[in-house]
């Protein structure tokens, strides 16, 4: 064993004593200027004409100082820089000598700016080739220290940058050392396409002690952008190396402007449709199932013109004003919606995911039904069929699996009537309309509004297109059901804003349509809150 220790430590140091042939302690850099010949002072010392190459020491960064007759002096860094990658090819030596570092850049380009020419007649400028006497560059006995501080601010102030909005960083750096700043930068980094907007670098120059410069940068980002998580590193340097001691890495949200779509032509946007904006308001432990069919399998069936519609605009507002999480809500609509769809999201789905601190909300649009001889009351899913008791989903049933559930916090709106008069109703060919379905016996775990009595007809507003009882529910969610101005919606709330306004415009339109609530009264379940509106 001690042998195969002794062979293996050799190999090691002769591994390691090879390495400094694949990299030398030293770098060549290639230096020149526009225009040429002026002279460059290397870290106060060494002393070149350009165009030139040097060889110069890998784990050091390098000042240098170009100055010119008739042309601005300016300072530059070459930086020394890490090389991982060499570590692990060349050894410890190459580590402990300074040859894993690279210097950057490699070859150094400087634009000298003029100045003002001297009179004619005077004494023509000459090349640091011609100059006998050199100025140095002055010993640097007093370092600044630099600062900052900054803000980032979006124009609509939620911290998120939105496609069509105006966004503006602003740094502010400070130079709290003894001596002057030289040359100061502001530059931006990091791995995000916003810097394709901000721009990565501000140049503002000199700062003296004790005082300090602003740099600003500012845009206006398109509609269309990518999503993404804004990642910027805000860095600040010095020509003379004395660089700011801290980066500051952001990371924000960007999105694209939201753009509707309008599948029909209208004039003017329905007041409801408009977009939201989301409130902080946000229920982790909420599911939500949204139903909407306005097509159905049979062609016996009518279109309910506005159920999809509904169920869509519903989603929306439990995500942006009720604060269920989209991926804790499922939507059916039309060929989405058959029976076993709804047997077994509202049956198996909710009960894997529910618990006793749960908010659960369900929501129907489409055609419910009665039964002639018994009274009982039905939910039509795509694939049902008034007169096929095994193709609708009873709404005993539906109550039974809500009373099965663990929380007391549920729940239900039915843009549907069962009457089977017409309306949102259907009844099998050759039946007469029933008027007293039951449509009451909720259990006592669930709170359902219903959009009209037993023994009317549930219609659409076409004026806003979408369901009446829908329409004011949405209008309620939307700040007007806020009756005490709490800047919350309760159920109880809810349903004393909707029922009046339901009932006035029905019969406006020449109908009665009266939505109803149960239990009845609500007692502690008014007390639900529904959403948040601020």
């Amino acid at each position: 064993m001690g042998k195969i220790k002794i062979l293996l430590m050799g190999m090691m140091l002769g591994f390691l004593g090879c390495a400094t042939m694949l990299r030398g302690t030293h770098q060549l850099v290639r230096i020149e200027t526009d225009p040429p010949g002026a002279l460059v002072t290397i870290d106060n010392n060494q002393k070149l004409i350009t165009p030139a190459s040097v060889k110069l020491k890998r784990n050091q960064s390098h000042l240098l100082y170009f100055e010119k007759t008739g042309y601005q002096s300016k300072y530059e860094n070459i930086r020394s820089e890490f090389n991982a990658i060499t570590l692990i090819y060349a050894g410890l030596i190459d580590f402990v000598t300074g040859a894993c570092y690279d210097l950057k850049p490699d070859h150094l380009y400087v634009h000298l700016e003029k100045i003002n020419r001297e009179p004619i007649g005077s004494k023509s400028e000459k090349s640091y080739e011609e100059t006998e006497e050199i100025t140095k560059p002055i010993s640097i006995s007093k370092p600044p220290k630099l600062i900052f501080d900054y803000s980032l601010i979006d124009e609509n102030q939620d911290k998120i940058l939105d496609g069509g909005e105006k966004i503006s960083l602003k740094v502010i750096v400070r130079n709290q050392g003894e001596g002057n700043a030289k040359g100061v930068k502001v530059l931006l980094s990091g791995e995000s396409k916003v810097l394709n907007y901000l721009g990565r670098e501000k140049f503002i120059g000199d700062i003296p002690s004790g005082t300090e410069k602003i740099a600003v940068f500012e845009a206006v980002l398109p509609y269309k952008i990518e999503p993404d998580n804004a990642n910027l590193i805000i860095r600040v340097t010095e020509a003379q190396g004395f660089d700011a001691l801290k980066e500051c890495e952001l990371l924000i949200a960007m999105q694209p402007a939201k753009v509707e779509r309008e599948r029909e032509i209208i004039s003017t946007l329905v007041d409801v449709d408009q977009p939201l904006k989301p409130t902080s308001f946000r229920r982790e432990n909420a599911y939500a199932i949204v139903i909407g069919i306005s097509d159905y399998r049979s062609p016996k069936i009518p279109k309910v013109k506005y159920a999809k519609r509904d169920a869509e605009t519903v989603k929306d507002y439990l995500t942006n004003i009720c604060g269920i999480p989209s991926e804790n809500i499922v939507c059916l609509t039309n060929e989405k919606a058959t029976g076993t769809d709804l047997i077994a999201y509202i049956e198996e789905w909710l009960q894997r995911n529910v618990n006793k601190n749960s908010f659960v909300f369900i929501y129907f649009a489409g055609h419910g039904t009665p039964n002639p001889e018994k009274g009982d009351a039905y939910l039509v899913p795509y694939d049902g069929e008034p007169g096929f008791i095994s193709k609708l989903y009873p709404l005993s049933r539906f109550y039974n699996s809500l009373e099965n559930l663990p929380t007391e916090n549920i729940v239900v709106a039915l843009d549907a009537c069962f009457s089977g008069a017409g309306g949102r109703s259907v009844i099998e060919e050759g039946k007469r309309p029933l008027i007293n379905v039951k449509i009451e016996k909720v259990g006592k775990k669930a709170a359902v509004l219903t959009a009209s009595a037993s023994d009317e007809i549930s219609q659409d507003l076409d004026s806003k297109r979408h369901g009446l009882f829908t329409y004011y529910i949405l209008k309620g969610l939307r700040g007007e059901a806020d009756l005490n101005n709490d800047g919350w919606i309760t159920l109880g709330e809810l349903y004393n804003y909707c029922q009046p306004k339901v009932k006035e415009e029905s019969r406006r339109l020449g109908y009665t349509q009266t939505p109803k609530v149960f239990p009845e009264p609500l007692g502690e379940k008014a007390n639900i809150r529904i959403g948040k509106v601020r």
